[in-house]
């Protein structure tokens, strides 16, 4: 099943129009678009936007990181014992023990 996708000369047009407005402020007026994007990192005066959510994340994967460690080793004990009673699940839990870890080491380099 295709969706079928009308090319809708008008509104293209708009969006270039729109595109080429703002290629035009940032190029006329750098010192203005660079404050604008600053703010909108968190930096400048302001102390919000994406600064605040980058702080956030990193607290909240410094936290992470210790728990997850700790269900790490419940689910190698739980997966373990599947193993050695002969469960077919046991692949599947460890499989995903694993995943669990890669991505809990790497949450903190993800949140900076």
């Amino acid at each position: 099943m295709s969706i079928p996708i009308h090319f809708n000369r008008s509104a293209a047009a708009i969006a270039l129009g729109l595109c080429a407005v703002l290629a035009t402020c940032a190029l006329t007026a750098p010192d203005v678009a660079e404050a604008a994007l600053k703010g909108a990192a968190g930096g400048g005066g302001g102390g919000g936007g994406f600064g605040a959510v980058t702080r956030y994340l990193d607290k909240l994967a410094g936290f992470l990181i210790p728990v997850g460690g700790a269900m790490a080793v419940l689910g190698l004990i739980y997966g373990g014992g599947l193993f050695m009673t002969g469960s077919p699940q046991a692949g599947r839990i460890l499989g995903y023990v694993a995943v669990g870890v890669v991505i809990v080491l790497a949450s903190k380099g993800l949140a900076a």
